[in-house]
C-alpha cells in the first residue's frame, strides 16, 4: 500500500507515537526544501559586539565589517569577516581613526571607503593588509599661468565702398555689409590654434577614478593686456584698414586684423602620491573667450548718407 504526504516540520520529541505523519522524530538540522529535507547551512557563531552600533557595513573589497556607533561621537569600529574587533596596536582602543567622527554614512568606491558626516567627506583607503587614513581632501596643487599674444590678419578678396548698402539700393555691396565675416574668419582662424580673444575665465578641479570631481580651484580670471602693433583688447583687438589697390579711390580692398592670447598652463606642488588609485588626473575648464566687444555691422547716418562706421564694434 502506498501513502502520500507533506512535509510538516520538526519535532522535538523522539516517541513516534507523539509525531504526527510528516514530522521529523528526532532532533536534526534539517529542513524542508523542495519537497526534501536538506541540511541547514552551518550557522554564524554568535560574538557579542564591542558597542551599540547604528548602522553597520560590510567593505567587501577589504573583507572588513565598518561600523558606526550609536552615540554622539559616532565613531567607526572595523571588525575582520569573522566578527574579531581590531583595535589599535598601540592603545588597545577600538577607534583607529579619533580624526573621523559624527559619522552619519559610509559609501564605497572599490578599496575606498568614504566616511561621511554633515560637513565633510573622511577618506580611508584599504592597502594590502590594513586602512590607511588618507584625510578629507587631497592637497591642491597650484596654478601658474601665462600667455603670448599675437594678431592674425585678412585682405578682403575683392574691393569695396566704404559705408553700407542702403535700404532700396541693394545692388551692390559695401564694405560695411561683409565686414563682419572677416572678422569672424579672423577669429575662427585664432581659435583653431588655441588662441582666445579678450578674456577668459578658469577653473581645474581634479577627477576621481570613477569620473566625478573633487577640490575645485577659485576661478581664474585671464586677460590679454599685451599690445601687439597698437592693438590690445576690448575692441582695440578688432582693426580694419583699407588698401589702396590702384587708380579706382571709390573702391579698395580691406584688411582686417584680430588679436588673440594664447595660454599656457603649469602645476607645481604636487603631492598627490598617497591618492594614485583614486585621483586619476587634473582637468581644466574654461568659458572660451569672453568678448568685452563684438563685431557687428553697425553704422551711422552722417549729413544725409548712410555710411559706415569704424566704431562697428559693440559691447555685450
Amino acid at each position: 500500500m502506498q501513502k502520500n504526504f507533506s512535509f510538516k516540520g520538526l519535532t522535538r520529541s523522539g516517541d513516534n507515537l507523539l509525531a504526527a505523519d510528516g514530522e521529523c522524530m528526532e532532533l536534526v538540522n534539517l529542513r524542508v526544501a523542495d519537497g526534501c529535507l536538506s541540511p541547514i547551512c552551518s550557522q554564524f557563531r554568535e560574538t557579542p559586539l564591542a558597542a551599540a552600533y547604528s548602522k553597520i557595513f560590510w567593505h567587501a573589497a577589504a573583507e572588513k565589517l565598518l561600523c558606526i556607533t550609536n552615540d554622539d561621537g559616532a565613531v567607526v569600529h572595523i571588525y575582520d569577516k569573522d566578527y574579531s574587533l581590531i583595535r589599535n596596536s598601540h592603545t588597545g582602543t577600538a577607534v583607529l581613526y579619533p580624526q573621523i567622527y559624527r559619522v552619519k554614512n559610509i559609501e564605497f568606491l572599490g578599496n575606498i571607503a568614504a566616511c561621511i558626516t554633515d560637513t565633510t567627506i573622511y577618506y580611508l583607503i584599504y592597502d594590502s593588509s590594513k586602512y590607511r587614513y588618507l584625510g578629507e581632501r587631497p592637497p591642491m596643487p597650484e596654478i601658474s599661468i601665462t600667455y603670448d599674444s599675437k594678431a592674425h590678419s585678412i585682405v578682403s578678396d575683392e574691393e569695396f565702398e566704404a559705408g553700407v548698402t542702403v535700404a532700396g539700393n541693394s545692388s551692390t555691396l559695401k564694405w560695411g555689409d561683409v565686414s563682419k565675416g572677416y572678422f569672424d574668419q579672423c577669429i575662427d582662424y585664432l581659435n583653431s590654434d588655441g588662441y582666445y580673444i579678450d578674456r577668459a575665465l578658469f577653473r581645474y578641479a581634479l577627477r576621481l577614478f570613477d569620473g566625478s570631481y573633487i577640490c575645485f580651484s577659485p576661478i581664474i580670471y585671464v586677460a590679454d593686456n599685451k599690445a601687439v602693433s597698437g592693438m590690445g583688447r576690448d575692441g582695440n583687438n578688432f582693426v580694419e584698414e583699407a588698401v589702396a589697390t590702384g587708380s579706382n579711390v571709390s573702391k579698395s580692398k580691406y584688411k582686417v586684423s584680430v588679436q588673440g592670447f594664447l595660454p599656457s598652463f603649469s602645476f607645481r606642488n604636487i603631492n598627490l602620491e598617497a591618492w594614485k588609485d583614486i585621483v586619476v588626473g587634473i582637468d581644466l575648464f574654461t568659458t572660451g573667450s569672453i568678448l568685452g566687444h563684438k563685431v557687428e555691422k553697425s553704422g551711422r547716418y552722417l549729413r544725409g548718407e548712410y555710411v559706415y562706421s569704424v566704431d562697428g564694434v559693440e559691447r555685450y
